[in-house]
């Protein structure tokens, strides 16, 4: 049990240390909030005071104008201080812009001089060229003749504005009335007798005086604060002096109305009554000024005659206000950016075609909205494919590179400029995305703008014929049969495997029943063919080269494609053959006798082909028949050269020589 109250203390004591420490960070925030606002210098532009002849006793409205810079925050502030003739100010005011915005609030101080301290709301922080007017309307205590009602702003500048004051004297010939504020607030805070109500009767001589009044609504009389007095009218102007109380009055009193009888009076003197009146509640700060006045009725008798008049006053309260305008601001920024040639190609379904994925991109930044921005920086990032580089932009103060302070104004571009280059041939679209930041010089709010870039690569294919050649001229004429089955690789010009698009190794293909055949999906670049001579059928040579042009030419062995870019092809790679036969040679001793038909030894020394033939009979290869009196030789790949056939020749005529010419000398021995 005696362990409870040890736990209890424990708790408080913990609950205790929680509070300090939120109170700590509650009076760290404060004091951060309070460090972070700022006296404005300068905002103060103008005072006037009007009207510039004022009576005793009417008020002055002083008027104020004010500008704040751009960039002004929440909480900062700036003073105006009043003259100390002013007197009876109101508490507070706010100033708004004409769709009801709350711009600034204005407190004036009790002290002498009164200050008022004008203090901004975040309107600033989101409008630039803020300006304001504000005015006072006040009592104010000066002696008549020519002043001066000086005010002080808070950066030290001066204001001064001449006024004259004048005085009429009080009309004695009949009764008077006017007012007196007992309140500094007139009301607005306590409104229990803050406003004095004075009749006086006309001068004497008269043998009595009747005064009564009644209360205008809302107010209320207080009949403890009725006094009567006795005195003359030796006061500066023919004013009230001399007053002495006067006991013999009769006074008859209620909330509603008052009635004052007093006795009689000698030239020179008069009676003066004094009640205070109250209201149900408070008026406040932010109410339109109120007017409150009466009307009194005054009744002499006796003297040079009986006088009835209804002197009448109204006493209006101090007032203040103001109003205030700014220009909205708005932080954007946007950015577009398009290759040299002007493509957009901001969507992948927009994809622009790079033949040698590569281009120049040119991007084009705006201050689309109505603030200046500051701390400008562009930047782009490649998602996939390709790279960009060189990235650099001329700034509207001619400056270059990629950050800038600023500011930027609205409406305001630049361009910036980059290169983009390789992108790669396959299913894998390049996208690039461009990016523009920066921070509203007014709001302080950061505003960010994007724009992508979507480009391919078209592949390349190579190919496509392989052919007889049945005229053996090296050409492909009309008429000419395509060489199914036929096996052909390809790689790249040092001789390495090649890959396509999609990054899948090229294998070999083979010509279908037309002689055609081709490698697509192919990177840009340049392939060498290679066509496997082991797959021709036998009994086929190659034949001429360079007897055509590129595309209706053949190659040997291999052809070499063009350089392609993107989206080209290069179908001009062929090999054309033709059926070649060899006449039958003789053994040794024998002769041969060529048919005057037949065709002989037709030779070019480009193609380094023999095609050697006889048509004693007929041997079909692949739809062409050609006559020869022996069976076609089987393609082992090596050619028959002109000089082999003519190295038998001579070798068979030189040993019938020898034959005979030892024939002879044998004959001759024998």
């Amino acid at each position: 049990m005696s362990s409870y109250p040890h736990r209890n203390s424990r708790r408080i004591r913990a609950v205790a240390v929680i509070l300090g420490m939120a109170l700590a960070v509650l009076g760290i925030t404060g004091l951060t909030a309070a460090a972070s606002a700022k006296t404005i210098s300068g905002a103060i532009t103008g005072v006037t005071v009007a009207p510039a002849t004022v009576t005793t006793g009417q008020q002055v409205t002083t008027s104020i104008t004010w500008q704040v810079p751009n960039g002004t925050k929440a909480g900062d502030t700036f003073t105006l201080s009043l003259d100390p003739k002013l007197n009876h100010l109101p508490g507070s005011f706010s100033m708004r812009d004409a769709s009801g915005n709350l711009v600034a609030t204005a407190v004036i101080s009790t002290g002498t001089p009164a200050v008022v301290t004008f203090t901004m709301t975040d309107y600033a922080a989101h409008h630039i060229h803020v300006t304001g007017t504000a005015f006072v309307v006040s009592n104010y205590s000066a002696t008549t003749g020519a002043q001066q009602f000086v005010y002080t702003s808070g950066d030290g500048t001066s204001f001064s504005a001449p006024v004259t004051v004048t005085a009429s004297p009080p009309n004695r010939a009949h009764a008077n009335k006017f007012g007196l504020w007992t309140r500094a607030d007139q009301g607005r805070e306590n409104p229990i007798d803050f406003l004095q109500w004075v009749l006086e009767t006309k001068t004497g001589p008269f043998d009595s005086a009747v005064l009564s009044d009644n209360a205008q609504s809302p107010q209320t009389i207080d009949c403890a604060t009725v006094t009567v007095a006795k005195g003359d009218t030796s006061g500066p102007g023919g004013r009230f002096n001399n007053g002495v109380a006067y006991p013999s009055a009769t006074v008859t009193c209620s909330a509603s109305s008052l009635t004052v009888q007093v006795g009689a009076a000698q030239a020179g003197q008069l009676y003066r009554v004094k009640f205070s009146v109250s209201v149900p509640a408070a008026t406040g700060d932010t109410t339109a000024p109120i007017t409150y006045d009466n009307t009194a009725t005054a009744t002499t008798a006796g003297g040079p005659g009986a006088t009835v008049s209804h002197p009448a006053a109204a006493m209006v309260q101090s007032s203040a206000g103001g109003a205030a305008t700014g220009t909205n601001v708005t932080p954007a920024v946007s950015i577009i950016k398009d290759d040299t040639a002007g493509h957009a190609a901001d969507t992948a379904a927009t994809a622009v075609s790079l033949p040698d994925g590569s281009t120049g991109l040119v991007f084009t930044i705006t201050n689309s909205g109505t603030e200046p921005l500051t701390s400008v920086v562009v930047s782009d990032h490649v998602v996939a494919n390709g790279t960009v580089t060189g990235l650099s932009c001329t700034f509207p103060d001619g400056t270059k590179g990629t950050t800038w302070a600023g500011p930027f104004a609205p409406a305001g571009s630049f361009k910036c400029t980059a290169a983009l280059a390789g992108v790669r041939a396959g299913t894998t679209l390049h996208q690039d995305i461009a990016t523009v930041n920066a921070v509203g010089q007014v709001s302080s709010t950061p505003v960010t703008a994007s724009n992508g870039y979507f480009a391919s690569v078209p592949s390349v294919s190579v190919g496509d014929y392989v052919w007889t050649d049945t005229n053996h001229n090296g050409v492909q004429d009309s008429g000419e049969t395509g060489i199914g089955g036929v096996t052909l690789t390809i790689t790249d010009v040092h001789g390495k495997p090649v890959t396509d698009v999609n990054g899948k190794l090229v294998g070999p293909t083979k010509t279908d029943s037309n002689g055609k055949y081709g490698f697509t999906n192919l990177p840009p670049g340049q392939y060498v063919v290679h066509l496997a001579s082991s797959t021709v059928p036998s009994g086929l040579s190659p034949t001429l080269t360079g007897q055509g042009t590129r595309a209706t030419d053949s190659s040997t062995g291999s052809s070499t494609s063009l350089v392609l870019a993107g989206g080209q092809q290069d179908l001009t790679l062929d090999f054309g053959f033709y059926v070649a036969s060899i006449t039958d040679v003789p053994p040794s001793g024998g002769t041969t006798t060529t048919p005057p038909s037949s065709t002989t030894d037709t030779t070019t020394p480009d193609s380094g082909v023999d095609s050697v033939s006889a048509v004693n009979a007929g041997t079909t290869v692949n739809g062409v028949t050609t006559a020869t009196d022996s069976p076609p030789l089987p393609n082992t790949g090596a050619d028959i050269r002109p000089t082999f056939v003519l190295g038998l020749l001579l070798a068979g005529a030189g040993a019938t020589m020898l034959f005979f010419g030892r024939r002879r000398r044998y004959s001759k021995s024998s």
